[in-house]
């Protein structure tokens, strides 16, 4: 077991611990923390979903794993989900198209804010779930230089 804190200032410096957890480093206070079953793989840390959902609607029913890995820049999604989330996102204004590195979306710098991505992963062998959140600003960014682009990190 090991936990890993990562911090975006220099004020609360990021730690890892071995062994073990420390719940006043490494969780929110009073937020409850969500034990998982790790799946069957041999190259990432994945744990096994049962749909993933947006704003509402799903994008994927079918078993699948996702990866809770630190060390990734972008979230990589199985296609179907991903082509699902494409066409949700025109539904709030963005019309994305695939480039490198990254797939850019063009729309209105004053668009809704596009809804958190929601996981439904399989907690134990007994087949319990729960909902992890995916929040929107982890998966699509506005670019700074131009208010009308946004970058899609999946």
């Amino acid at each position: 077991m090991f936990s890993i804190y990562l911090s975006n200032d220099n004020h609360s410096p990021g730690d890892i611990s071995f062994g073990g957890y420390d719940l006043e480093k490494f969780a929110k206070k009073d937020a409850p923390v969500t034990w998982m079953d790790q799946a069957q793989n041999e190259f990432y840390w994945t744990v096994n979903t049962k749909g993933v959902n947006y704003n509402g609607k799903k994008l994927t029913e079918n078993v699948q794993q996702i990866i809770f890995d630190n060390g990734m820049s972008l979230a990589m999604v199985p296609e179907n989900a991903f082509v699902a989330l494409i066409k949700n996102l025109h539904d709030y204004g963005l019309d994305c198209k695939e480039s490198k590195p990254v797939w850019t979306c063009k729309g209105d710098p004053n668009a809704p804010i596009v809804p958190d991505i929601e996981f439904n992963v399989v907690l134990n062998q007994k087949g319990e779930t729960g909902n992890i959140r995916m929040p929107h600003h982890a998966y699509i960014k506005r670019s700074m230089q131009n208010p009308t682009n946004y970058f899609l990190l999946v």
